[in-house]
This record gives structure tokens, sequence and C-alpha cells, in this order.
């Protein structure tokens, strides 16, 4: 409609242009509103949205309080959301349609519907509805309102922790077994789930999961239930985040007695790796030497033993804990790599 390419483009009344600038324009932007404060509209424009199913309804009562002059005119549905301080917000969506109402006394009813993109946080988005003239650019009046959520029936899903691993530390690590625990949100405002079950799949060859069908039940808003799942790692996985994709049915009837059905796939991240619980173990200082890895103990597990640039020797164990005594200092820097043995041969390290 400007023909302009700078951010941020800003419009006042559609007529006063302001491109680029970067920065903390708020002190600019709030002049040129200031001045634009006392301006008279012909309209009255009241509006209230709510959502339905998957799409948001915009639905704007116009009156028309003095002749309209402008021509070809149209009424404008915008979706914007906060962005930052600096540039306030931007446009996610976008609808118009004519608008014929020129004669004082006349009223109008308006509706736009959007579809809802599920990456949208809705309590950051706001509606705006205007009126503008696409001879003049005039805008000849505008409102702003948030949405109701009270009708929106939303879902979030989430992994949760390692319940149970082939070693008991938590983590996964390739060629385990696994039991996982899977959440489920209602977190809508007033509208409760019905029969809401799971389907978790990898694309991953290397996953096998088990038990793929969950059963969570009804989820009344606001509450969370939870199922658990074996996921069997190959050996030779690749390291990294690993996809898992939780399939989510759900039915539910909305404040309209509307009854709809529910489905979207969330995605979820099993992080595998070689850690081990306590491990990586951080040092401070510099560590040159190759560690000697040695049943120090006799518990059955091996320590860690190694030494660093402030002549520090550490035996750290399988969970990653320095052993009573450790580190001991020796006084001096440790370059080279330790050496263990039963001198005595009592059996004592």
């Amino acid at each position: 409609l400007y023909g302009v390419s700078g951010i941020p483009h800003v419009e006042f009344g559609g007529t006063i242009s302001l491109v680029g600038g970067g920065g903390n324009m708020y002190p600019t932007y709030l002049n040129i509103y200031n001045s634009l404060l006392g301006d008279h509209s012909p309209l009255i424009i009241n509006q209230f949205v709510n959502t339905i199913e998957n799409d948001i309804v915009i639905s704007a009562d116009v009156e028309v309080t003095d002749h309209i002059t402008t021509s070809n005119n149209k009424i404008l549905f915008v979706l914007v959301r906060y962005q930052d301080s600096d540039y306030f917000s931007s446009v996610i969506a976008y609808q118009e349609s004519s608008f014929n109402l020129t004669d004082v006394g006349e009223t109008g009813n308006f509706e736009s519907s959007i579809t809802i993109d599920p990456e949208w946080d809705l309590e950051l988005v706001k509606a705006v509805v205007m009126v503008q003239s696409w001879s003049s650019n005039q805008i000849l009046q505008v409102d702003m309102a948030e949405i109701n959520l009270e009708n929106y029936f939303s879902i979030n899903c989430s992994l949760g922790n390692i319940l149970s691993d082939d070693d008991s530390d938590g983590l996964a690590n390739p060629g385990e077994t696994l039991t996982v625990s899977l959440r489920v949100n209602n977190e809508s405002l007033v509208i409760d789930a019905d029969n809401l079950s799971g389907f978790l799949s990898s694309e991953n060859l290397d996953v096998t999961i088990n038990q793929e069908s969950l059963y969570f039940g009804d989820i009344t808003n606001g509450d969370m239930a939870s199922g658990e799942v074996e996921i069997v790692l190959a050996p030779d996985i690749v390291l990294g985040d690993v996809l898992l994709t939780l399939t989510i049915s759900s039915g539910y009837t909305d404040n309209y007695g509307n009854e709809f059905e529910y489905s979207y796939d969330f995605p979820l991240f099993l992080n595998v790796n070689l850690n081990q619980a306590g491990w990586p173990f951080e040092n401070t200082t510099q560590i040159e030497s190759s560690p000697a890895v040695l049943d120090i103990d006799g518990d059955g597990t091996k320590e860690v033993i190694f030494g660093d640039y402030s002549g520090s020797l550490h035996v750290v164990s399988s969970i990653g804990a320095e052993l009573p005594g450790f580190p001991f200092e020796l006084g001096n820097d440790i370059w080279g790599s330790p050496a263990v043995a039963d001198l005595e041969g009592d059996g004592d390290v």
C-alpha cells in the first residue's frame, strides 16, 4: 500500500509516515501520537475477539457518527504480536474487505476468521480493526482488543524424567533400555479434555518404542496427566537429540456446546550421550596427564585417578565424586600420568 522497504515503517493516521530510525523510537512515536489525539473520527468501532476451534474470530460492530467523505474505503482485520521494546509489535495475519457505510446513523457488523498458527503465543497476540481509505490512505478509525481465550482449547506436552535405565544414572546412553515419563498439560482456561490419548513414534531406525499407545483419559482444565513408555536405543545410535513425535488426540466441548476433535503432533527430544551421573567432572586447573582407571577402594567400581597443574592428585568415583582424602596436595605441578599398584601385596592399592 505504501511502497516503502525500510523498517520499522510506521504510519500515523495513514498519512504521516516514519521509516527507519532504529534504537529506542518510543519518544518519537509518542510525540506524533499525542499530536493526533484530538483528531475527529466519523466512526465508532467495538470489537469482540474469540476463538472457535482452530480459528480466531473477530467481530466488529461499526457505527457512523459523522458523514464519511473518503472513497474506496475498506475494513482491515490485523493480528499483531508483541516483538520488543524497540519495534513494539509485528503483523502476523491480515485480512480486508470492502466497507460501504457512509451516512450518519448507519451501522454494520463485520467479521473475519483467521486460522491459528500453533506457534503463536495467543497471550501476546492482539486484534486490530481499522477502517481506511484506499484512495487517500487516511485511517478513519482503529480499535485494538485482546483475544478472549476462555473458548480456546490448549494442550501442551513434554518429555519427563528418565525413570529407569540400565546403569540407573538417569541419562540416555547408547544401547540402553529406558523408561521415560510423558506429561500432558491441559492449559485451557475453561475447557476440559475428553478421552485424551497419545501415540509416540520416531523415524529414527535406531530407536524402538515399546507400548507406543498411551491413554491419559479426561483432563480437567489446568490439570496434568502423565504416562510411561519404554524406549530401546541401539548401541550405535548417533549421539545428540533424537526426535520423538507424540501425536495427541482428544475430544472437547467448547463453551457454546460445539463438539470438536483435536489432534496435534508434538515434537519431543531425547538427548542421547555418553555422559554418566556426575560427569563430565569439572576441574579448575589444567590437566596434562592421562588418567589411570582402577578400583581403589575395593567397592567393585573403578575410580579415575589423575593429577593437575596445581599439584593436586584426584581420585574420582564412578559418580563423579572425590574419594575421602582427595584431592591430595603434592605441592608441585603434576605433568605425568599416575602409576597405581598394590606395593605390599596385601590386596590394598
